[in-house]
């Protein structure tokens, strides 16, 4: 299977067109132990994007993920920012509900 090495996103008709090269993917299957995809929407954590470009990002990226908190999947999505370089992770949390 080959993955593409780079992400285009762009929001129309009037938003702005971001592109992301990838590097150091794995997928979920390739790593031991990894816990299964559910069907629910995951939430967005932003770190370390307060600067006027990374708050623009972080809106960019928000969009494509809805603030639809489902407390029974508890998936996660972390996006952290540091020296202008993105680190992507998805998580499942455990819930102590």
């Amino acid at each position: 299977m080959s993955l593409t090495d780079a992400i285009t996103i762009v929001n129309l008709p009037y938003g702005p067109t971001a592109y992301f090269k990838l590097t150091s993917v794995q997928l979920s299957r390739q790593i031991s132990g990894h816990a299964r995809q559910t069907a629910h929407s995951p939430e967005l954590i932003l770190n370390n994007f307060q600067t006027r470009l990374g708050l623009s990002i972080g809106k960019l990226f928000g969009s494509l993920f809805p603030p639809l908190p489902q407390f029974e999947g508890r998936q996660v999505v972390t996006l952290h920012n540091q020296r202008d370089f993105l680190f992507f992770r998805r998580h499942r949390c455990v819930s102590f509900l």
